[in-house]
Order: structure tokens, then C-alpha cells, then sequence
């Protein structure tokens, strides 16, 4: 589970980071509030798997779940690869890993 734990604490990251370009770029509020607040969420969820627990990683899931579809209609409204694509790739990458980790600790 550790693993899972570090690639949701980088994602966390990387979703943070991506907010606040998003409002020093575009102006976007929206951005920054909507990164802050899911990259904060999956950094907990991180700490919580770091801690052997089982349901964090759900929560994880089901958050990279959400971004990863809304990264992916917009990659598919706008045909702009960065940042929309970028992050759709990075999202299914750490859905994959989530899904497969989760499944071999059951």
C-alpha cells in the first residue's frame, strides 16, 4: 500500500501545482479552488494509506476517478493536449495503479 500512498501524494501534488498555474495563467479561480481542494484531499488520502489503511485508497480512487474524467472532457472539448491531456494521462496512469494496488491487497 505504500506505493499506492507515494503515487497519490505526487498526483496530490501535481493536482495542486496545476491549480495554481491554472489561476496565474488564466485568471481561473475556479482552478485554484477545485485543485487546492482535491489535491489537498488526496494528499490525506495518501497520509492515510501510509498508515495501512484500506479505505483512504477508495477515497483516492474515486477522486482520481472524478478528475480523471473531467481532465478527459476537456481534453476531448478542446483538443489541447497540455494541460487538459497531460493530466488526463497522468490521471489514468494513477487510476490504473490505485485499482491494481487495491486489488492485490484484497
Amino acid at each position: 500500500m505504500k506505493t499506492a500512498a507515494w503515487v497519490t501524494l505526487f498526483y496530490g501534488l501535481i493536482v495542486i501545482a496545476g491549480g495554481i498555474i491554472g489561476f496565474l495563467k488564466a485568471n481561473s479561480t475556479t482552478s485554484i479552488v477545485v485543485g487546492s481542494i482535491s489535491g489537498f484531499l488526496l494528499l490525506l488520502t495518501a497520509l492515510g494509506m501510509m498508515g495501512r489503511m484500506v479505505a483512504p485508497a477508495y477515497l483516492a480512487l474515486a477522486i482520481t476517478l472524478i478528475l480523471d474524467a473531467f481532465f478527459t472532457y476537456r481534453w476531448i472539448a478542446t483538443y489541447n493536449f497540455m494541460p487538459s491531456g497531460l493530466m488526463t494521462v497522468i490521471s489514468t496512469l494513477v487510476l490504473l495503479v490505485l485499482a491494481l494496488l487495491i486489488r492485490s491487497r484484497r
